[in-house]
């Protein structure tokens, strides 16, 4: 199946071949540090910018997955094969970045993977959020948690005051 993305198309279904190149070009990737900026986006990656253009970069996604309720948003999906996913999605421009996994990311601040809680609020401050989360909404970022350490960051436009 294929989504227009903007001009580009991006198939939900890869060969094996196809899969290997990704994951090749993401591992290059990943040799520079990957900065998650709050409010602003993963390396050159950034909010606002058009779909298409994070395929033109990143090329084409491991899958892609496409919601029509209550929106047209499309997540792309990248599988780096290091433990870690990157997820861009929004209607035709990135609205959203998750990342989830275990190494190659870390913010400008130094909140990486596996970071427990704590650390986190010393260099973020008090979040909201629930349990599971660290949510600082005006600044742009998420934490998620999982037995009390970063697995996952997702980047947003930061909420006004």
């Amino acid at each position: 199946m294929a989504v227009a993305l903007g001009g580009v198309a991006a198939t939900g279904a890869r060969g094996a071949g196809a899969e290997s190149d990704v994951r090749e070009s993401i591992l290059r990737y990943l040799d520079r540090v990957q900065y998650v900026q709050p409010g602003r986006g993963v390396g050159p990656v950034v909010i606002g910018m058009p779909l298409a253009e994070v395929v033109s970069l990143w090329g084409e996604p491991t899958s892609v997955v496409s919601e029509s309720a209550p929106d047209e948003r499309v997540a792309l999906r990248y599988e780096t094969g290091l433990g870690a996913r990157v997820e861009v999605s929004g209607e035709r421009t990135v609205k959203e970045i998750d990342v989830e996994g275990d190494l190659g990311f870390t913010t400008r601040e130094g909140v990486r993977f596996g970071m427990p809680r704590h650390q986190v609020i010393l260099i973020y401050g008090e979040p909201g959020g629930g349990a599971d989360e660290l949510r600082y909404a005006r600044k742009g970022i998420e934490f998620g948690l999982r037995q009390g350490q970063v697995f996952r960051m997702r980047v947003f436009k930061p909420e006004p005051a």
